[in-house]
């Protein structure tokens, strides 16, 4: 089906696909994406469709994401490569149906020209530990967890530090200064803030697994950061309670996180923006601000 407009006396036929990406400016539905695999879906990843359809819909809300050629869409990646739409959607199809993420993933562009995290939120939200009958069917899914968040923390490793005792500490915290935000000229306003992504990392408290996350944030100012939530493993020594939010510049290239006292305090009192912040995290969720 074509759709004809007319505009100056001059004729732009546009398909229906263009057009409705165009006219009503929506991203196509999870129903659209997954076809007859939605009940797969459903049946076996549960409320993860709703992360789904959220992640289509940052896919569609940058326009450097995706071009249009001849009304069929093209995922473009941050080095440049594209993959059709059609083909992402047969991929997603393959995995609901019973291939794993882990074979496929490459399929994926690991990052969007528009900063969509793709590769790995699908890792994340199509990995599943009881595909596996095998008794290390656990582990494998813990380590790929790990991976996937590996992945993350290299596109947010800090110049000049290497680890917590070979770190220019100096330098760095005169860049984050000039991120975030001037608490007396502007209050934090959640209308204003908006998670770009986020991803898990592994800790391991009392002997047991568990998750922390991390979040990359537009601030109100237009400024980009990471907060990511403590889970109280060291809460005695740190003060940090599980759940409460922090912000931090970045990662050592060892993996450590580039916190310290003063980054701590940001969020304790030390700015009131950030403060706001970290609270209305602790309260109302990551997916509030997505």
């Amino acid at each position: 089906m074509h759709i004809l407009i007319k505009k100056q006396m001059k004729k732009i036929i546009l398909t229906e696909s263009q057009y409705r990406l165009l006219l009503e400016n929506r991203t196509p539905p999870v129903k659209e994406v997954l076809g007859s695999s939605i009940s797969a879906f459903t049946e076996r990843f549960g409320d993860s469709v709703i992360e789904f359809q959220q992640l289509i819909g940052e896919i569609f809300t940058y326009k450097d994401n995706y071009r249009e050629d001849n009304g069929n869409v093209i995922l473009i990646s941050k080095s440049g490569s594209e993959i059709p739409f059609e083909d992402f959607k047969k991929y997603i199809q393959d995995i609901v149906n019973g291939k794993s993420v882990f074979d496929l993933q490459n399929k994926f562009p690991s990052v969007l020209k528009g900063g969509t995290v793709l590769r790995e939120k699908i890792i994340e939200l199509l990995s599943n530990p009881n595909e596996s009958s095998e008794e290390d069917s656990e582990d494998s899914y813990y380590e790929n967890i790990d991976n996937a968040f590996n992945i993350f923390q290299k596109r947010f490793i800090l110049p000049n530090c290497n680890s917590m005792s070979d770190c220019d500490y100096g330098a760095i915290i005169r860049n984050f200064n000039e991120i975030i935000p001037n608490d007396k000229e502007l209050k934090f306003d959640p209308k204003n803030v908006k998670v770009l992504e986020r991803s898990r990392g592994m800790v391991t408290i009392n002997g047991k697994r568990g998750f922390r996350d991390v979040i990359h944030v537009r601030l109100g100012n237009g400024k980009r950061t990471l907060f990511y939530s403590s889970s109280g493993s060291n809460e005695e020594t740190t003060g940090k309670k599980e759940g409460e939010w922090f912000v931090i510049p970045g990662f050592a290239s060892n993996g450590w996180f580039f916190k310290t006292d003063g980054t701590v305090k940001l969020t304790k009192g030390g700015n009131q923006y950030l403060t706001d912040m970290a609270e209305y995290l602790k309260i109302n969720g990551v997916e509030s601000l997505e």
